[in-house]
């Protein structure tokens, strides 16, 4: 498989979380893998709630997320309750290993 630049870094986003405990959300992956975008300053309507700021960046980052759980490189879970959930799989693991050892 054929990881690019931008897969390896998502990647090791996950990998820094790879315990349960720390698995992350859209919104948390894509401020960490992001952090300077121009989107984070992006207001878009939130209804009666007001006006939200980076919400197309969430957006992104659970549509990069899914792309990554397609591959088998990601695991999705919903906790009670909660928002979908991400965590790095084995195959991610060995991908980002093999990444490292050989960038393209």
């Amino acid at each position: 498989m054929v990881i690019t630049f931008a897969r390896a870094r998502a990647l090791e986003v996950l990998a820094a979380h790879a315990e349960f405990p720390d698995a992350v959300t859209a919104a948390v992956f894509a401020r960490m893998l992001w952090p300077y975008a121009a989107g984070w300053s992006k207001a878009s309507n939130a209804g009666t709630h007001g006006t939200r700021y980076g919400c197309g960046m969430w957006r992104a980052g659970g549509g990069f997320l899914g792309k990554l759980t397609k591959e088998g490189l990601a695991h999705c879970w919903l906790r009670p309750g909660g928002q979908p959930e991400w965590s790095i799989t084995a195959a991610g693991l060995a991908a980002l290993r093999e990444y490292e050892e050989d960038p393209q």
